[in-house]
């Protein structure tokens, strides 16, 4: 039984992901820095760090990272796709979590998963192929 388990290994040692923390991630400049601290951020993510919210996680699927409420103001980043751009979209929402007084943590809970472009223009292909004239369906159909 050939398993291509040599192949497997090749594939997983190819694969270099990077490690994240919140101090390693870019600076911003001060016009990103206005627009991470517009209202309706700090709200989304003070509502995020809220103690009624503790356990719950938020997909930012634009952005490829997930981010769940741990408890006493932080915010642990559980999910995040291994992109070039993921630096930049992290250091604007982390501006909104330092401006709350919250943190930002990364290990030991994030799982780093590599950008895969194959599935990325599929879901783009996907997005843009509905007629911008076709209405978003309203509510939930029951039998």
């Amino acid at each position: 039984m050939n398993t291509n388990q040599g192949d497997t290994n090749r594939q997983v040692e190819e694969t270099t992901l990077r490690e994240f923390s919140a101090e390693g991630l870019p600076s911003i400049n001060d016009e990103e820095f206005a627009a991470a601290v517009q209202p309706k951020n700090v709200q989304f993510i003070r509502d995020l760090c809220s103690d009624r919210t503790v356990g719950r996680f938020h997909w930012f699927e634009s952005m490829g990272f997930v981010l769940q409420n741990g408890g006493n103001g932080e915010l642990r980043c559980i999910y995040l796709v291994d992109h070039p751009h993921i630096e930049l979209d992290l250091a604007f929402v982390h501006a909104t979590i330092k401006h709350v007084g919250a943190k930002l943590v990364f290990a030991p809970y994030t799982v780093v998963v590599p950008f895969d472009e194959d599935y990325a223009n599929s879901m783009s292909t996907k997005e843009n192929s509905k007629p911008l004239s076709e209405p978003a369906p309203l509510g939930m159909e029951v039998a």
